[in-house]
């Protein structure tokens, strides 16, 4: 088998240059949807500390948090088809909703369905990785999404009411996680996530991105959950339950908490407590100790 030629030394391979996305000077919550008005200024950022984790928990979040999100991480521009403007149904780019109306508005029916997909392909990930199949109702979410789900996804988010076969069980695994490599596939589409080359300084670039503002946050939201699933285990969050990729990993039985404010202070709420707990324990432990004659260090301080 021919093996495949090496990247060429002038070249550089960029992990991801999506150049920015656009994150709105200005955002409200009008009855079902955000609205930020299009002629105002939109500051253009790379980055966003924790984006997948804090997306993830907008599937069930009210509009006030989506709002606050989007302040924070930039906005999904969407289209009369509720997808990202460079999804590839059309012959050319759609048009933002409400543009015509001099504002853009996103629904948010929009930012919980794509929150709860990331968020169950996520978890799938994660329970596939050790050998599970992952809970039917991550399932159901997938198929509730889907344009045209199979026939395999509708048997797995059935799974808790009629038991998969158990002569076919060897198959299963293989089948479940081509279903989450095809929704990975689909994100990078609708993202409109590709690899691109770029020739403008001395040595040529290939990267990995997306060419407009307007598509890019859902392209690097694509692209993170795409490293997440063929990458490091996630874990979930022990005060939220939503997933995260941790910085380590966690031992069994250890709680953890994400990288939310609230999660991390009621974390360390929780330590303070076990320390004062165990404290306790011991002083309490020594005290009975003491009231039976003496403590261990005495005992081991006669026998020397």
């Amino acid at each position: 088998m021919t093996r495949p030629a090496a990247l060429p030394r002038n070249l550089r391979l960029v992990p991801n240059a999506s150049g920015g996305w656009y994150v709105p000077a200005d955002v409200c919550v009008v009855r079902d949807a955000l609205v930020s008005p299009e002629a105002q200024a939109w500051t253009v950022v790379t980055q966003c500390d924790g984006l997948l984790d804090k997306f993830v928990r907008l599937a069930n979040a009210e509009g006030g948090e989506i709002a606050e999100f989007t302040r924070q991480c930039g906005l999904l521009f969407l289209c009369k088809h509720r997808r990202p403007l460079m999804h590839p149904d059309g012959a050319r780019p759609c048009k933002p909703l409400g543009l015509d109306a001099g504002m853009i508005r996103t629904p948010l029916s929009a930012w919980r369905r794509y929150a709860a997909e990331a968020r169950a392909t996520l978890l799938l990930a994660t329970a596939l990785r050790h050998g599970g199949l992952g809970d039917p109702a991550h399932w159901q979410t997938l198929y509730e999404v889907w344009d045209t789900p199979p026939i395999t996804l509708r048997r797995l988010a059935d799974s808790d009411k009629w038991p998969l076969d158990a002569s076919e069980a060897n198959r299963w695994p293989a089948l479940a996680r081509g279903l989450v490599a095809s929704v990975v596939k689909q994100w990078l589409a609708l993202g409109d996530v590709r690899l691109r080359f770029h020739w403008l300084a001395e040595r040529p670039d290939i990267s990995v991105g997306v060419a407009f503002p307007q598509a890019a946050l859902f392209g690097e939201l694509a692209m993170q959950l795409m490293t997440a699933v063929a990458g490091r285990d996630l874990a979930v969050c022990s005060h939220c339950g939503s997933p995260y990729v941790p910085p380590r990993k966690p031992r069994a039985g250890e709680r953890n908490y994400c990288n939310n404010e609230a999660c991390r202070k009621f974390g360390a709420q929780a330590r303070a407590s076990e320390t004062y707990r165990r404290k306790k324990e011991r002083l309490t432990r020594r005290k009975d100790a003491q009231a039976r004659g003496g403590n261990h260090g005495q005992a081991h301080k006669g026998q020397r």
